[in-house]
């Protein structure tokens, strides 16, 4: 079965992806003999826009983290609120995405996309 990876580790594969492919790029040049340039000015630019990529992914890669484990929190959550009450029904004013609970058609008179009904699957 094939290895899933969560938004998070992704996203921090994928950015270190990137930089080893432009590392090796800047090592291909040179081994070609291409004579690189290199301008102080550039060379800032350049180290400073790593830099702030580096952070931003870095920054992104913790709140997809959090957010992560808010959602197993949540599912937990669910359990325990449907072991407390087996049969019972939740209530949301929001669509709830957890695998655990199944939809619950509304009551005549409810409007549609007004409320939400789940139960455990």
């Amino acid at each position: 079965m094939p290895k899933t990876y969560s938004g998070s580790q992704m996203l921090s594969r994928t950015s270190a992806l990137i930089a080893a492919v432009l590392l090796g790029l800047a090592l291909l040049m040179r081994l070609e003999g291409e004579a690189l340039e290199l301008r102080p000015g550039a060379v800032l630019f350049a180290g400073l826009g790593f830099a702030l990529l580096a952070a931003l992914v870095w920054g992104a890669t913790l709140i997809m983290r959090r957010l992560e484990t808010d959602r197993s929190d949540l599912g937990e959550s669910y359990d325990a609120l449907l072991d407390t009450a087996p049969g019972g029904i939740i209530v949301s004013d929001q669509a709830l995405s957890a695998p655990m609970l199944g939809p619950v058609t509304a009551p005549p008179g409810v409007p549609p996309d007004r409320y939400f009904l789940y139960e455990r699957r």
